[in-house]
This record gives C-alpha cells, sequence and structure tokens, in this order.
C-alpha cells in the first residue's frame, strides 16, 4: 500500500495601508455634467505604509460596495514605518483606493496639489489612503491511497495481469490468469487466492494482495508405437544375443557400466540384468514368451523379423572387423527400420495400444498480454452519509484523469456565455459527454439500490442526500478574492465559503467534480441529472438569474403533495431539490428562493 500527495495551490490575499502619492499627467475634460480631470500616465508612486493584515485579515476602508484599482508602473516605492528614509521597490498585485474617495459614480474623487501646466498637459500631485494587494501561493497536499499486488510462480507458468499497474487504486477491477507453460498444467492458487478454483480470477481492489500460482510438468505420452519400437532396438543388438545365452557375461557390464555407442549394442545390458537375476533357468522360457507374443501379433512376418534382425546382427558382428563394411553402416540402419516397418504393418492395422505413463494434457492457448499505458490516475473518495430516513450509507466516489482532462478539453472548445441560452448548451453539451466518467460511481449506486431493496422513489433519496452532504465550494472563473467583486451577494458568498476560482464557465463537468469533490450549485445539479438520467428518471435542471442559483428538479408520479414546490414544464411537474445544503427534502428549497416564476428550464 502507497499514499500518493497531490499538490492544491491556494491564493492568500495580504494588504498594506497607507498613504499613496502619486505624480501624474492628464488633461480637463468635461464629461457632460461637470469638468473632471482625465490622467494620461502615472508618472510615479510612492507608498508609504502605515499597517500590515495577513490573510485573512481585510482593511475596513474596502468592505463596502465600491471598489476602485488604479494601474501604477511596474514598480512601486514602498517605505515602512519604522524606516521612512529608505524606500523598496515593490509589485503589487493591486492598488485599490480608500472608499472614501470613490464617488456614487465611480469616479476617483482626489484634489491635486502642485499642479503646473506645459500647453494642453497637466502635471499635478495626488495624495489618499489607498491598499496594496500581494497575493501569496499556498500549497496543500491531498492524499491518495493506492494497493499493489505481489504475484509469484511455482512451476513451469506464468501469470498475466490486466491491466498490469505498480499501484492500483481502491475499487479498481483486476483480471488475473495463470497460464500454464507446454506440457504442463495449472494445479491451484495460494496465499490470498486460497478459495478460488479457476486459473482466471476477477477482482476488485480493496487491499494489497498476495498471491502464488502453481503448476505442475506434465509427464510424456508414451504410445504402444514407441515401447515396441524401444523393444525391437534392444533386441537387434548383439550384446542382447550374447547376454541372453551367458549370463555370466554380465560382469562385464558391471565392470563398464556404459551402454556401447554403437546403434546395435544398446540395449542389451537391460535385458541382461534381469536374465542374471532371475538366473539362467528362466532364459529359455522368457524367450519363448516373446516369440510366442510376436508370433500371435505378426503371424508369419515373425519369420522375416527374425531373419532381418539375424542378418543385420552378422552385419553389425562384421562392421567391427571389416572397415570398408563400417561406412555402410547407416545405409543398413535404414533398410533395417523400412523391413521392421513394413512387418509391423498388419499389427499396427488390426491392434492398437496405447500405454500411457500419464493423462494427456490439452494444451492451454497462449495468452498476450496487452501493455496498457500506465500515466493514468485514479481519484478516489470514501464517502459516508444518512438519507433522509437517517440510513447509513457508504461507497467511494471514483473517476480517472482521462476523463477529467477529456471532459476539461471540451469546455474549452465551447463558446463563452452571452446568453442563457448558451448556458443552457454548455450544460447539455457535457452532459452528453459525461457517460463514462460516471461508470463507476453508477456501478457503486447501483450496488446499494440493489443491496439495500430501494424502492424508485427511494433511490433519488440516497443520490440527493449524498452530494447534500459534500462540503460546499463556490466555483468562479476568476479571482476568488471577494474585493473583486462589487456584487456584494458575490462578496457576501466568498467571504463566507471556500472557493475554488479560474474554473472555466464557473462550472464544473461531472469528472471535474469527481476529481476533488468540490462543486457549487450548478455543478452538482449537473452531477446529479447526469446519474439520475442514467437511472430512468425524469430530471431537470432550473435556473434563477435573479436568486442566482441552480436547483434540481424531478417529476415522480406517486407524489401527490401540494405543500411542495414545484414547476409545470411540457405537462410534467418537476419538484425543485436544494442540492448544496443537508436536510433539503424532494420538493423543498430555501424560503427565499421559492418563487417558482423566477425559475427558469436550463436542461431536461
Amino acid at each position: 500500500m502507497k499514499v500518493v500527495e497531490i499538490n492544491i495551490d491556494f491564493e492568500d490575499f495580504h494588504y498594506v495601508s497607507g498613504i499613496l502619492e502619486l505624480k501624474v499627467s492628464g488633461k480637463k475634460i468635461n464629461d457632460g455634467l461637470s469638468e473632471v480631470f482625465d490622467v494620461d500616465n502615472v508618472l510615479s508612486a510612492k507608498f508609504e505604509v502605515k499597517e500590515k493584515y495577513n490573510s485573512p485579515n481585510i482593511p475596513d476602508g474596502i468592505k463596502k460596495d465600491r471598489v476602485f484599482g488604479i494601474d501604477l508602473p511596474e514598480k512601486t516605492k514602498v517605505y515602512l514605518p519604522d524606516d521612512v528614509t529608505k524606500g523598496y521597490s515593490i509589485i503589487f498585485d493591486k492598488i485599490i483606493c480608500s472608499d472614501k474617495y470613490v464617488s456614487d459614480n465611480g469616479y476617483l474623487k482626489v484634489n491635486r496639489i502642485n499642479s503646473v501646466k506645459e500647453g494642453t498637459k497637466i502635471y499635478s500631485t495626488l495624495v489618499l489612503e489607498a491598499y496594496g494587494l500581494k497575493k501569496k501561493i499556498r500549497t496543500e497536499v491531498e492524499k491518495v491511497t493506492f494497493y499493489e499486488l505481489f504475484d509469484k510462480v511455482s512451476g513451469p507458468g506464468k501469470i498475466i495481469i490486466e491491466p498490469e499497474k505498480e499501484l492500483y487504486a481502491l475499487g479498481e477491477k483486476v483480471k488475473i490468469t495463470a497460464v500454464p507453460n507446454k506440457n504442463a498444467s495449472f494445479i491451484n492458487w495460494g496465499e490470498d487466492f486460497k478459495s478460488f478454483k479457476s486459473n482466471e480470477v476477477e477482482i476488485e481492489i480493496e487491499k494489497d494482495y498476495k498471491f502464488q500460482a502453481n503448476f505442475v510438468k506434465a509427464r510424456k505420452e508414451i504410445s504402444g508405437a514407441k515401447v515396441l519400437g524401444h523393444a525391437l532396438k534392444d533386441v537387434s543388438s548383439k550384446d542382447f544375443w550374447g547376454n541372453l545365452l551367458t549370463p555370466e557375461s554380465n560382469y562385464n557390464y558391471k565392470k563398464n557400466k556404459q551402454y556401447s555407442n554403437d546403434f546395435w549394442d544398446g540395449i542389451g545390458a537391460v535385458f541382461a540384468l534381469i536374465f542374471t537375476v532371475l538366473g539362467f533357468l528362466f532364459h529359455l522360457s522368457i524367450l519363448g514368451i516373446i516369440i510366442f507374443a510376436l508370433f500371435s501379433a505378426l503371424g508369419w512376418n515373425l519369420l522375416y523379423l527374425i531373419g532381418a534382425i539375424l542378418i543385420i546382427w552378422g552385419i553389425s558382428y562384421l562392421m567391427k572387423r571389416i572397415s570398408l563394411i563400417r561406412y555402410f553402416g547407416y545405409f543398413f540402419n535404414i533398410l533395417f527400420f523400412l523391413f521392421i516397418g513394413f512387418s509391423l504393418f498388419n499389427f499396427f492395422t488390426n491392434f492398437k495400444s496405447d500405454f500411457n505413463e500419464s493423462r494427456a494434457i490439452e494444451p492451454i492457448p497462449e495468452t498476450k498480454a496487452q501493455e496498457k499505458d500506465n500515466s493514468t490516475l485514479d481519484f478516489v473518495h470514501h464517502i459516508k452519509w444518512k438519507d433522509f430516513k437517517n440510513r447509513p450509507f457508504e461507497t467511494y466516489l471514483r473517476v480517472n484523469s482521462d476523463f477529467v482532462n477529456y471532459e476539461r478539453n471540451i469546455k474549452k472548445t465551447l463558446p463563452n456565455i452571452r446568453s442563457e441560452n448558451d448556458y443552457n448548451l454548455i450544460l447539455k453539451r457535457l452532459y452528453q459527454v459525461s457517460e463514462e466518467s460516471l461508470y463507476h460511481v453508477i456501478n457503486s449506486l447501483d450496488s446499494i439500490r440493489t443491496k439495500n431493496n430501494l424502492s424508485y422513489e427511494d433511490f433519488p433519496q440516497v443520490a440527493v442526500s449524498m452530494v447534500q452532504s459534500i462540503p460546499y465550494f463556490a466555483i468562479l472563473d476568476d479571482s476568488c478574492n471577494p474585493y473583486d467583486y462589487r456584487d456584494p451577494s458575490i462578496r457576501e458568498l466568498l467571504l463566507n465559503n471556500p472557493c475554488q476560482g479560474y474554473v472555466r464557465f464557473g462550472i464544473k463537468s461531472p469528472s471535474e467534480f469527481l476529481k476533488d469533490i468540490k462543486g457549487d450549485c450548478d455543478s452538482r445539479t449537473l452531477f446529479l441529472f447526469c446519474l439520475l438520467k442514467h437511472f430512468n428518471y425524469e430530471v431537470a435542471i432550473f435556473g434563477s438569474e435573479l436568486y442566482m442559483h441552480s436547483v434540481l428538479g424531478i417529476s415522480l408520479d406517486k407524489i401527490y403533495n401540494e405543500d411542495l414546490v414545484f414547476k409545470v414544464q411540457d405537462q410534467k411537474k418537476y419538484y425543485l431539490w436544494e442540492t448544496t445544503s443537508k436536510g433539503f427534502r424532494m420538493g423543498r428549497i430555501p424560503i427565499e428562493m421559492s418563487e417558482v416564476q423566477y425559475w427558469n428550464l436550463n436542461l431536461n
């Protein structure tokens, strides 16, 4: 088991407050209401710091609805209160003017001093209270647990693992096959796999596994033809006849303990040893039995066989004495086997014998392992929750990084949001590409549904309560700094909730949500919409520009409670369902958002 750490970056916002002195150039213009000074260039900036504010502290002067930022030269000269003589050049991320200098119509209201006019251009000095913002990246580490497979092989064979990886995520399915070599067979599994009988095993990763595949080499099959062939080879040697007639010659065998290298001399020692033990009195009886058996099988062909053996034995004898005949040794060997084959033809056509020393092993087709890309990563989250009937549940939410990257790239191809219709099309496109990424989550929830025998009406309660139990995160397509926004509702949201910024469209696709289970209203409703659509529920997504919120809608025929909040769309009654907070049942949304005329259909 290994724990992999994933780094996630967050922005901290640090401020300084003080007096900002600007030397500017510009001209007077008339905007139709009054004469104003239009700044062309900021020639220099000097910042005398009075106080520092480290994150999460915020200066009081920028907690109003108006924010007025100034673009300054790249570096600003900063003087600290403990050393006003020595200046430091600092690059601020943003300079924010105190709200008291900002007019109701959004202009900067500052008196000019030390003004000098050159032609149409005016040079002046502006002095005002301001705040300098410095962003600092903070990295947090999230830990993900992975597991390992430890395999061993005993005997002639191998183990094939699909997919073959160094590390496996919790809940990942793996196929393991024990493949014996040629002329071998699989016996059984050992260690963690003792309970499995088949050579093919499929497991779902939930821990480290140690297993061993045991193989055995098959004993060679020996047919009756091979046995007879060896016997004929034995009795064709001159030593066989010598030992048969003179058992005492076996003493020479005991001294040498070697077989002759000559083709015709290799077999006699075996029978000589047997006849020596049994004694000379049994020699003739054994010979008679052999002759009777051969005559019964071969008939009168036995005479041809005996004649051939005598002839070849004579040739073998002469070969040791006449060097010229030695060169024809291979030729006579070939003639011998041809003659033996002809003589035994009738025997094999009328009698079949199989002297098996072991049963034959049917060959197993060779399995080819396919190499797979192991660079991907699974994001796994163990989640526990209770539904509205206080029943406990738990499961693993898992998604592969390939799906996260794929859906993120799909978002990059979509046009910017200019209207509600554009927003609706984005939701529809993200729904269309989400089916594969939800595969593991759908299987997990389907297992919960089957195991707990959940009814058609109960299952959505379990799914929605699961998402409600996940902590809320604001998702923005821009900065998470609350003081970058004039809208008081957005400021309040960011001041009271964690945030994830720079997410395209400010909405996560289902796989992006599963990666870190951080999402806001529309990310959650899209995830639940895709999930319940797979289980054939009539669901919809409703959004409100007035409430700046998104909720799930579901249509169930067996619900007759008129007190529930619903929206009729296409002659169907959709009950609105809040997904960002715990405890909201179907047809219940916050009272301040319950006016249904402000909810519009985004996707169904």
